[in-house]
């Protein structure tokens, strides 16, 4: 999350040694699933489709982790290949019980769908994740809907900038970000302020566009 991906490597191919010695398949699972997404996201595809393929035999199996379909289906996407990261997202439901961890999914359904112009059916997944997470607010208080909110929220960010809807999709970019600066999570906080960007260059600030490109560059 830190963007430190040599470091996590280091640590996810030292559990994995771990992992084949004790026989334990689902921790390999997690960790491929870890391994794939963490080389998609620095620009590594190649090495990432090599653990997802490693990992998907795994993933295949009844109870899996939802997050190698997530690994696999991000690469995918990343690619362009919008209907094979629907089709691994789809696969996901067939062999992963329902639950919560299921509907981490929809977050990465929904940017498939965005990247495909089916800004509908994008803001439909995006819907079914925030709705559960309210459920959230009777037990755990408003901060731990608004932590879990702030990654389909920033994502519903995009769909009012294409509808040119910019204070609307700012609201939400902005409030995301105070999140991802409060754990650290300087991926989502570069993806963030990318979109922030975008967003005042578009209203014309250009003076807020320039700052947010500033941090980014840094």
């Amino acid at each position: 999350a830190q963007g430190k991906f040599d470091e996590a490597l280091t640590s996810y191919k030292v559990s994995e040694k771990l992992a084949l010695k004790m026989g334990n398949e689902k921790l390999l699972g997690v960790l491929y699933a870890a391994m794939g997404a963490l080389e998609t996201q620095r620009g590594q595809y190649n090495n990432s489709i090599e653990y997802c393929m490693k990992g998907l035999p795994l993933w295949r199996k009844p109870s899996s982790d939802p997050r190698g379909f997530i690994a696999i289906s991000l690469l995918y996407n990343t690619a362009g290949d919008y209907q094979t990261a629907l089709d691994y997202c789809r696969e996901a439901h067939n062999v992963v019980k329902q639950g919560g961890g299921v509907l981490r999914m929809y977050t990465y359904i929904g940017e498939t769908y965005y990247h495909m112009k089916q800004y509908d059916s994008a803001i439909y997944c995006y819907q079914l994740l925030r709705n559960h997470n309210k459920k959230l607010k009777a037990v755990t208080g408003m901060t731990e809907e608004f932590k879990q909110n702030s990654w389909p929220n920033s994502r519903m960010a995009e769909i009012y900038m294409v509808r040119e809807e910019f204070d609307t999709a700012l609201f939400y970019l902005n409030n995301s970000l105070v999140y991802f600066e409060s754990v650290s999570d300087r991926n989502q906080m570069m993806w963030t302020q990318l979109r922030l960007m975008k967003a005042y260059e578009a209203k014309g600030d250009y003076s807020a566009a320039l700052s947010n490109a500033q941090k980014l560059l840094r």
